[in-house]
């Protein structure tokens, strides 16, 4: 009987490290290569302090393409990350509240319905020398992941 519960007890545990690792795995910055002169990352799950973080070290300015709450709670805890951004698209509503001072400073800001419009957009903003930073949090995060990587498949050389 103690061998039963043993055995329980060990596929728990390697069940919970399984799900701790795929869980960090999914969380961590991924580079995925060039795209139209741009250096492009993906991100899921991140805190904004850490984006901010992130941004900061990036040797070119940035578009940054996520969720618009996130983005703005980012700006929000650090005011010098706008100096890094060259353009900003929230996916997840047209209606992107941002304060008028951050608007003053980014080139290029729009809210969209959708991930897809969100990459319309980045076809008028691209530039060489500029990292393109998607993030993705939530419930439909893994939604997004798939939307951002089919589109990638669709456009990188």
């Amino acid at each position: 009987m103690s061998e039963k519960i043993g055995t329980r007890t060990e596929d728990r545990l390697l069940e919970a490290r399984r799900e701790s690792l795929h869980q960090l795995n999914e969380s961590n910055i991924r580079p995925h290569g060039k795209l139209w002169g741009m250096d492009v990352f993906s991100w899921f799950n991140p805190t904004p302090s850490l984006i901010a973080n992130t941004l900061h070290s990036f040797p070119f300015p940035a578009i940054w393409i996520g969720n618009g709450s996130v983005i703005a709670k980012a700006l929000k805890e650090d005011d010098l990350l706008l100096s890094n951004l060259s353009a900003v698209i929230s996916y997840d509503s047209s209606i992107f509240n941002l304060e008028n001072k951050w608007l003053d400073q980014i080139k290029n800001c729009v809210g969209t319905q959708s991930v897809d419009e969100a990459f319309e957009f980045l076809k008028m903003v691209k530039a060489p020398q500029t990292i393109l930073m998607f993030t993705a949090t939530g419930e439909n995060w893994e939604e997004r992941k798939k939307e951002f990587e089919d589109f990638l498949k669709l456009v990188q050389v």
